[in-house]
């Protein structure tokens, strides 16, 4: 189930099936809508050189007012809800994007004690992004994993002035 790098045919000799089996398998997996392929974005060419992760506990009277703030910000990816904590991950233009996130979050009294964190997306600085092949491989009882973490921003080999 992981996105790796190898060509197809490398995938198919160290699988012990007949290539017509694994065909068919594949095959029926993304018709069955059992595999789906996910895109992790890269945000720098997008003018979004910078990730915040915020965790938030919203009041429970405020809690969808809260969701349909963080939802309505344009750089917001990811808005998990739930009835004890909040998860959010927005691409932004700038360092300064998670301090006004913040004030504008407390200003508005919807939450006790938001936390953020603001990373540069230029490198590797964030190794893994909701990437779930180690639970799989966990839930399954497989021994290790193939291509796992698949981390967010640039990756390591990129030259530092290129």
């Amino acid at each position: 189930m992981a996105a790796r790098p190898d060509r197809e045919r490398e995938r198919l000799r160290q699988v012990p099936v007949p290539r017509s089996t694994y065909h068919a398998v594949r095959r029926r997996a993304y018709e069955e809508g059992w595999l789906r392929d996910r895109y992790i974005p890269h945000p720098v060419p997008l003018g979004r050189p910078w990730v915040t992760f915020l965790v938030a506990r919203p009041f429970a009277d405020r809690a969808e007012e809260f969701g349909r703030a963080i939802a309505g910000d344009p750089g917001n990816v990811v808005l998990w809800t739930g009835s004890q904590a909040s998860l959010a991950v927005l691409f932004q233009a700038d360092a300064g994007g998670s301090k006004r996130l913040l004030t504008r979050i407390e200003s508005s009294r919807l939450t006790s004690a938001p936390w953020c964190v603001t990373v540069p997306a230029n490198g590797p600085t964030i190794p893994v992004y909701f990437d779930f092949e180690g639970l799989w491989c966990h839930l399954a009882g497989l021994e290790g994993t193939l291509a796992y973490p698949h981390g967010l921003g640039g990756s390591l080999d990129r030259p530092e002035n290129g």
